[in-house]
């Protein structure tokens, strides 16, 4: 409790980064952040690098407005839960998503809205048809993207899925 109260005081101020805010952290959950409020996109670029206990996001008022997250979360390999919405329309590029999740091997549920870029959950077998369904139905891309699962992952998508996902113009792969 006393170190998510410490980290917590730094992520307490609105601004517009949030980039290595709790870089190698030892939390395994947080207080509800407050992560690009009002509409405003805040950078979470290695936020949460290498935070290897992180277990759970909290994200305040259940919507976060992102703008790049490269290695936001990667190396959180006890990350299951994003507990909110990330809204990544900010995010056009691939490089704006990169290895945000990579090395996330017990993550099960994030929400992503407004995707406009490929994005990959090589690393996260256990990823839910759920997070995978959201991800697709609030996409907002207008050329190909490529969403990245797991071969576990990957196995578990339904045809529907798969027949969503061409009707939005994303490709679903597996490495």
């Amino acid at each position: 409790a006393i170190d998510i109260l410490a980290q917590y005081a730094n992520a307490t101020i609105v601004r517009p980064s949030m980039e290595y805010a709790f870089y190698v952290s030892k939390l395994r959950t947080t207080s509800p952040l407050s992560i690009g409020t009002g509409g405003m996109s805040c950078s979470i670029r290695a936020m949460f690098y290498n935070s290897a206990k992180l277990e759970t996001l909290v994200i305040s008022g259940g919507m976060a407005y992102i703008k790049p997250m490269p290695s936001a979360f990667e190396r959180c390999p006890s990350l299951r839960k994003i507990d909110g919405i990330l809204q990544v329309a900010a995010c056009p590029k691939v490089s704006d998503l990169s290895n945000a999740f990579k090395g996330c091997a017990a993550l099960e549920d994030v929400r992503i809205s407004k995707l406009k870029a490929g994005i990959s959950f090589a690393d996260s077998p256990l990823l839910s048809l759920g997070s995978i369904s959201y991800l697709i139905a609030q996409s907002a891309n207008t050329n190909t993207i490529t969403i990245t699962l797991h071969p576990d992952a990957y196995a578990r998508v339904t045809d529907d899925i798969f027949a969503a996902a061409a009707a939005k113009n994303i490709t679903i792969a597996t490495p």
